[in-house]
């Protein structure tokens, strides 16, 4: 095996993630926001706190953050500091999935599985942004390899390599906790004939994965008062509990009764949900028996759709899978990567909403058997020129290189024509730079500790701020809300303006109370505008200087710097 094949793939991936990220971002995402959020709190001392507040957030494991905080000393800013996290896991990535290609299939194999990875339009924009799918995505590919070699019982290291792995991604993202429990029984099943080395490699991978894992469980349990190894469950049930007697999600997540009360999931603080609610198995059936079909179709669909590929990508690993029979020896050697497929699309089953980037696991996967589909169909295009050409096999060489090229651009050119359009990338975008604009001018007019009200994290993550997110009630009772909160500032933005029933108005009327009195105004790209309100002129905010003096400051800055997008109120 040639590793060093696999070199300039990854430098190209390398090259065009990063620009990817210089030309196409504009801000940071809304869930970013929280990820970054997270590594400033580490930073300071201040704990596992993110932006929202409400004591230690559960809803995220802290790898991700981590690794931003690790390399903010060599960024300008965490949000640079997180792409950089992105960009180099979605380069790295390639390495194991050539690593994963080799091992099953051949080195031509692995170096198309390789570029698929390094080219694919989803996973290049989900590399030059701030999720941790890049991350979870390096370490969950670099356990597959190691469990595979763990599966040839030629040594007990990689065992142990596949669960530090295993763990790693874990702590990225949860939802890889059933994958090494899915893993054993392969490793166990195919060797059969030497039981005892197979129980031992598995042990040792299952060892390393929950030592790994013990420190996260035990900040977890001392947190919550319980023995827990995640804690998003709970909050998760809690919101389907209230979404199941007729509730949407915005009101069941953010709704306040008439009381003023915080009764929406997420308005309240993580460890009031998680020692509150219980979760049993029968609910958990329960709950997969109502939502797994439907999950299922979205699956299906999200599989098919022109962002991850098509139709073609979906030929392309059937033809790979398909074209020569399977024989012991194979399903031994593949049985592993289809036990992963299918132990992550269960965990599919159990999600509220179905974002692309949920796919991405899949996807990697899939690129490995469509990468072996496009070798098989070009010997057999090959091949069946080579039965009717009469003439010297040399000159077939271009037919074979240019059937290889062609199903290579096509599958990414198809991809490209949807992805560029996924609605949590364009959230970073370029023409959302304005957003960003808006966050950073009214941190420099008020530094210091704010309340921001906003229906997203962007603002307030640039402004320095902490977020009030918005209530889904009525206009008359949010101003209630709004007076029992006190916020320093509101945000109204028109790409939010759906969000709640009363923001439109808002928006296009202003907010129907003296006390809120607009700062700054500036335009967006699509034509919508996002206004910045203080709150309260004159009185003493929650936190930090009295509201008349942050409208004073915002007054001096925006006159000095006299920006036409900037308007003040008289």
């Amino acid at each position: 095996m040639r590793v060093r094949s696999v070199i300039p793939i990854l430098v190209l991936a390398l090259v065009v993630r990063v620009y990817w990220a210089a030309t196409k971002t504009g801000a940071i995402e809304n869930e970013g926001a929280v990820y970054a959020s997270l590594a400033a709190s580490i930073l300071a001392g201040k704990g596992y706190v993110a932006i929202t507040g409400g004591g230690t957030f559960f809803l995220f494991p802290p790898l991700y953050p981590l690794l931003i905080g690790a390399l903010s000393p060599f960024a300008p800013d965490l949000e640079t500091a997180g792409r950089a996290v992105s960009i180099l896991s979605g380069a790295l990535m390639t390495v194991p999935v050539f690593l994963i290609a080799a091992t099953l299939y051949t080195p031509p194999v692995a170096c198309i599985a390789a570029l698929l990875i390094a080219l694919h339009p989803l996973l290049v924009g989900y590399s030059a942004a701030v999720y941790s799918e890049p991350t979870y995505l390096l370490f969950l590919m670099m356990a597959i390899y190691f469990a595979l070699r763990a599966q040839q019982l030629r040594s007990y290291v990689p065992s142990a390599l596949s669960g530090v792995a295993f763990a790693l991604a874990c702590l990225t993202r949860l939802e890889a906790f059933v994958l090494p429990f899915a893993a054993v029984p392969i490793i166990v099943l195919v060797n059969l004939r030497k039981l005892r080395r197979a129980l031992l490699a598995s042990g040792i991978l299952l060892t390393t994965f929950i030592l790994l894992l013990l420190p996260y469980i035990v900040f977890l349990s001392v947190h919550t008062g319980q023995i827990r190894v995640e804690a998003k469950s709970p909050i998760f049930f809690a919101l389907l509990q209230r979404m199941a007697s007729g509730m949407s999600y915005r009101e069941a997540a953010y709704g306040i009764d008439s009381d003023l009360r915080e009764v929406g999931v997420y308005l309240k603080p993580p460890v009031q949900i998680v020692q509150s609610t219980s979760v049993t198995r029968s609910d958990l059936l329960s709950y997969l028996a109502a939502a797994g079909p439907s999950n299922i179709a979205a699956v299906v669909r999200a599989l098919i759709d022109r962002r991850v590929g098509s139709i073609l990508l979906a030929f392309l690993v059937a033809f790979g899978l398909l074209r020569t029979p399977w024989d012991r020896e194979r399903i031994s050697r593949e049985l592993l990567l289809l036990a992963m497929f299918v132990a992550l699309l269960g965990a599919l089953l159990a999600v509220q909403w179905f974002p692309t980037r949920y796919v991405l696991p899949l996807l990697s996967l899939l690129i490995v058997w469509a990468a072996k589909g496009i070798d098989e169909l070009t010997n057999w295009v090959t091949g069946t020129s080579a039965s009717l050409f009469v003439g010297p096999r040399a000159l077939l060489m271009p037919v074979w290189a240019t059937s290889r090229t062609l199903l290579v651009v096509a599958l990414l050119g198809v991809a490209f024509t949807g992805a560029r359009y996924e609605s949590e990338l364009t959230q970073g975008y370029v023409s959302e730079r304005p957003i960003k604009d808006a966050g950073l001018w009214l941190g420099n007019a008020a530094p210091g500790p704010k309340m921001i009200m906003d229906v997203a994290a962007i603002i307030p993550f640039y402004a320095g701020g902490t977020l009030a997110v918005f209530p889904y009630c009525d206009s008359a009772t949010t101003l209630k809300y709004i007076e029992k909160k006190k916020p320093d500032f509101i945000i109204l933005a028109s790409h939010t303006s759906d969000a709640r029933p009363y923001l439109r108005a808002w928006l296009e009327m202003g907010i129907p109370d003296p006390r809120a009195i607009p700062i700054y105004r500036t335009a967006r790209s699509d034509g919508g505008q996002i206004v910045i309100y203080q709150w309260g002129s004159g009185s003493e905010s929650s936190e930090g200087a009295g509201a008349g003096d942050r409208l004073h400051a915002a007054r001096l800055l925006a006159r000095a710097a006299g920006a036409p997008s900037t308007f003040l109120s008289d």
